[in-house]
């Protein structure tokens, strides 16, 4: 018997511009771009919403894009997103909390990366007033190294990152002085394991160290198990001291993805907060 679909739903807030038409709310202006049928090409894409569904405080829609090799992924005349399309992750569900213009979607990694759906959005906020310089942003919380790691089951990713003259020397790092070859301009220390990485690893804690010191960055991802196949993935930047999460939800499994219900109930764990 095949295991039950699971979507994985991360968030995000759109940040309107700094200087606004003084008679239109930001949730107004958003809004009324959800609801524009035109598309907004960018380079090889031609990026559109889909499936707008509105009511009072929320606005469900999906958001994709076509490429000329792969015109067929939008129905005009349904004005949204052809099945297949969206199954394969060309097409993601999406829902706006209008209040604080928080967004809850359904993230598909490999058709669409987290930061196209960012980049995607942005461009089709932008659209509608070019001089307007909307923005929209991952939505991390505050979190140390050891933190992160102490709410995490499995890690199985581990990326150090650091280049020219901010590559650390073999003084500061013992573990990079076996590394790093003279006059080396790039380095990258990339590990995975699907059984999981040792968190307490000198290396890994000699490196996440630097990175908060400043010097390189690192990315590492793990997961904090549920119930069955359901968890939460984790993941963790050195910048800022970031923790992003992604849940893991029961998917429709006819379609393979969520509905309505589902986005608004990750949405009701993120609280409400009006930055502007």
């Amino acid at each position: 018997m095949d295991a039950a679909p699971v979507s994985r739903l991360a968030s995000a807030r759109i940040l309107p511009p700094a200087q606004m038409d003084l008679l239109q709310a930001p949730s107004d202006a958003v809004r009324h771009t959800l609801l524009d049928e035109d598309g907004y090409l960018a380079r090889t894409r031609t990026w559109m919403f889909g499936g707008v569904r509105p009511d009072a405080d929320h606005v469900f829609a999906r958001i994709g894009y076509q490429t000329k090799k792969n015109e067929n992924v939008y129905d005009p005349v349904a004005k949204d997103f052809r099945e297949e399309a969206v199954r394969k992750g060309r097409a993601v569900n999406l829902v706006v909390r209008l209040t604080d213009l928080v967004v809850v979607y359904e993230r598909h990694s490999a058709a669409m990366s987290d930061h196209e759906f960012i980049t995607g959005l942005r461009h089709m906020l932008r659209s509608v007033n070019p001089k307007q310089k909307w923005n929209v942003e991952h939505l991390d919380s505050k979190a140390s190294f050891e933190e992160w790691a102490q709410d995490i089951d499995v890690v199985h990713r581990f990326r150090f990152r650091a280049t020219g003259p901010r590559i650390p020397s073999g003084k500061e790092s013992p573990i990079l002085a076996a590394l790093i070859h003279p006059g080396s301009g790039r380095l990258t220390i990339d590990w995975r394991a699907d059984e999981g990485i040792d968190i307490n690893d000198r290396a890994v804690r000699e490196l996440a160290h630097i990175a908060t010191g400043g010097v390189g960055e690192v990315f590492a991802a793990g997961r904090k198990n549920g119930r069955g196949a359901i968890g939460e993935q984790k993941a963790w930047v050195s910048s800022g001291s970031a923790e992003r999460v992604v849940k893991e939800v029961p998917a429709d499994p006819a379609t393979g993805v969520v509905g309505d219900g589902v986005l608004l109930e990750m949405l009701a764990t993120v609280p409400v907060d009006i930055p502007w």
